[in-house]
């Protein structure tokens, strides 16, 4: 099992950038896994480009998810609780992680 390191997220968080003309919504995930790295890295490359200026939203809205499971992401193992690659259904009243996470994406969207 990994280190846990206490500077990775200790909790979800969504950002969402809206340009001035009207478009398609795209959400974009990363770290589902939390062994899998990459998507975060590039995910937060994204968003410095964008928060700079050097890439802008012609249309629509995005939202960009770094870090999908953030328990995983910091034990640095694939799951956390369980596997959010095949749990992931809205519901009124969430009372795990993952069913969380999902009301959350979807209220992001």
């Amino acid at each position: 099992m990994a280190q846990i390191n206490p500077d990775w997220p200790q909790s979800f968080a969504s950002h969402r950038y809206q340009a001035l003309k009207e478009g398609p919504a795209l959400i974009v995930t990363g770290a589902v896994h939390g062994n899998e790295v990459c998507g975060a890295i590039a995910i937060r490359r994204l968003m410095a480009e964008l928060e700079q200026g050097a890439r802008k939203l012609a249309a629509g809205r995005l939202t960009l998810v770094p870090v999908a499971n953030p328990l995983a992401y910091r034990l640095g193992q694939r799951g956390g609780e369980r596997n959010l690659n095949r749990n992931l259904a809205r519901c009124r009243s969430p009372i795990r992680w993952p069913t969380g996470w999902a009301n959350a994406a979807g209220n992001a969207i």
